[in-house]
């Protein structure tokens, strides 16, 4: 099909842009019913793209060559002024973590990776092993919406006596609380 839309772009680009725009505009549609969140679907429109991108740059060099510099100086300086954009902060709040010289429950089935990574000897204790002898500890937020979207964890956590007397907030990683036996 590739080698089809190159031999006829030579004489007709209206097959191109029917290539890449009737199944972006049925997939818009048909998302209103079905939902489209796969990307996938899509990639056979990509070789047409392609050669309208291309034939757009040799058309147009100064433009396109202009728009690639533009959308790069762009994205550059979004991505090193907004900390959100940039990698989760595990490394600063297991640093954290370690000064509290506290214990650390995760709402999960096993202490994160990035534990094993940067701090493999930290005492970290999943939710349902918080037993009352537990005076103060850390509790990660990280991934309760997928774990406990009902948070039932914390809601056992103060009706059991703790309450939260401190929160952190590392950008990816999310809250971090600390709790203390009332």
């Amino acid at each position: 099909m590739t080698g089809l839309g190159v031999f006829l772009n030579r004489f007709e680009r209206k097959l191109l842009w029917i290539w890449v725009g009737i199944p972006i505009v049925a997939s818009f549609i048909i998302s209103f019913w079905i939902p489209q969140t796969q990307p996938f679907r899509l990639l056979f429109s990509l070789p047409a793209l392609v050669m309208i991108l291309a034939g757009a740059a040799t058309r147009f060099p100064k433009t396109f060559i202009t728009l690639v510099v533009y959308i790069s100086i762009v994205g550059n300086v979004l991505y090193f002024t907004r900390p959100r954009l940039q990698r989760e902060q595990w490394r600063q709040a297991i640093s954290f973590l370690k000064t509290q010289d506290s214990v650390v429950v995760v709402n999960f089935f096993d202490k994160f990776a990035p534990f094993y990574w940067y701090a493999p000897d930290m005492n970290v204790v999943t939710s349902d092993k918080v037993t009352s002898d537990i005076k103060e500890f850390w509790y990660m937020e990280y991934l309760t919406g997928l774990t406990d979207p009902a948070k039932l964890t914390q809601k056992k956590l103060e009706i059991g006596g703790w309450k939260i007397t401190e929160t952190k907030n590392f950008e990816g990683v999310g809250l971090i609380y600390k709790y203390i036996k009332q």
